[in-house]
């Protein structure tokens, strides 16, 4: 979800269409969220905002949603037509929405309302949060990635976020943190912090993070055949990835972090491209370069196909004008020889013995071509429209 700049002074109209457009945002960045949450993003808390949420229900921009054994009643979807008004309203949404709508797990919603709340808690200077439902990192997608603008080195810093609402094993743990050390040294990922509910957990994480051996899987062979085995890593105190590392407790009962709306017109730097879209644009260059190869490929093929076609159809035309013109020219030289006859006919020489009349021979000789040409019309038209 982009956070774009914005006047400091808007028309009241104009602020509330953007409340409006920041709420659906919002929804459509984390699936499932909290009027709560969504009343932060926007500025305002949800006693203050009471009327504009009911409007936003009223009108099916979102929907409310139960969890079973879930304390929480104010939990919101996007609805139809809030992906209508966001250009979102496809195949691919309307599964979304019906997956969303059978959101049951209580300890999942627990997890990613959480997560909401570090991304509010960093929305000050931020340029960008994404959801783990939109980060595009192979190694390990984090539950928030965020894009913060560093003027140091000037340009962005990429933090990955771990809502860590449930404790880890010690090899999930050390998986973990050994894939974000890969990243910070591909420079994929430039910070990552680590968040927890209870003070047991983050002491667990970093009782670990604090050796100086970190195990990891390597392999072995064993009588000729390479298994899986445990090797010790050795990561020194003073390795500066580490430095990229924090780790900090989370207040489950803290209100969520109020972002106030004109904070964003203090952003020194901003994307215009959705992280999304970057990421794609990116990662499929080739890909892209050879569909529009194909493309144009394709298009060639459909001019040639269509030229010839107009071909074939002007090929047709003048073949049946042709036709035409020969079946006129011959009616006309039937009628010229019928008019001859009858004029033959008509003289005194017709009444002299052994005379043959023509008239009739003639006409005849016109009924017979017009037959002729019936049937093979008849056949030109049961062979256009396939008719045996």
């Amino acid at each position: 979800m982009l956070i774009r700049p914005r006047p400091l002074e808007m028309k009241n109209k104009d602020r509330g269409n953007e409340k409006v457009l920041l709420v659906l945002l919002w929804l459509l960045e984390w699936r499932v969220s909290s009027i709560e949450m969504a009343a932060a993003r926007i500025g305002l808390t949800p006693t203050a905002c009471t009327r504009f949420f009911k409007k936003l229900l009223a009108r099916n921009l979102i929907e409310r949603i139960k969890i079973i054994d879930c304390d929480k009643r104010d939990l919101i979807i996007l609805g139809p037509k809030g992906h209508k008004m966001l250009g979102t309203s496809d195949i691919a949404y309307a599964a979304e929405i019906n997956r969303v709508r059978k959101y049951t797990k209580k300890q999942t919603i627990k997890h990613d309302l959480a997560a909401q709340k570090i991304a509010l808690k960093m929305l000050p200077g931020a340029m960008e949060i994404i959801s783990d439902f939109n980060v595009k990192l192979e190694e390990k997608k984090p539950d928030v990635l965020v894009y913060r603008w560093n003027a140091a080195r000037d340009e962005a810093d990429i933090v990955a976020v771990e809502m860590e609402a449930t404790a880890k094993d010690r090899d999930g743990i050390f998986f973990m943190l050994h894939t974000y050390l890969k990243l910070i040294e591909e420079k994929k990922v430039d910070e990552v912090r680590f968040y927890f509910l209870t003070k047991d957990d983050m002491t667990k994480y970093l009782r670990y993070f604090n050796r100086d051996m970190w195990p990891t899987t390597g392999k072995k062979k064993i009588k000729g055949a390479t298994v899986p085995t445990t090797v010790m890593k050795t990561v020194a105190e003073d390795d500066w990835r580490r430095k990229k590392f924090s780790f900090e407790l989370l207040d489950p009962e803290e209100p969520p972090v109020i972002f106030p709306i004109s904070e964003a017109a203090k952003l020194p730097r901003w994307f215009i491209i959705p992280y999304v879209d970057r990421m794609k644009n990116k990662g499929v260059e080739p890909l892209i370069e050879k569909a529009r190869e194909e493309q144009k490929k394709r298009e060639q093929e459909v001019r040639e196909d269509e030229r010839r076609a107009l071909d074939e159809e002007e090929a047709e035309r003048n073949a049946v004008q042709e036709r035409i013109g020969k079946r006129r020219e011959e009616i006309a030289a039937h009628y010229a020889a019928i008019q001859k006859a009858r004029t033959e006919d008509g003289q005194k020489k017709a009444w002299l013995p052994g005379y043959k009349f023509q008239t009739e021979a003639s006409l005849e000789k016109l009924i017979a071509y017009l037959a002729e040409q019936i049937e093979y019309e008849d056949r030109e038209t049961l062979l256009a429209y396939d008719i045996e």
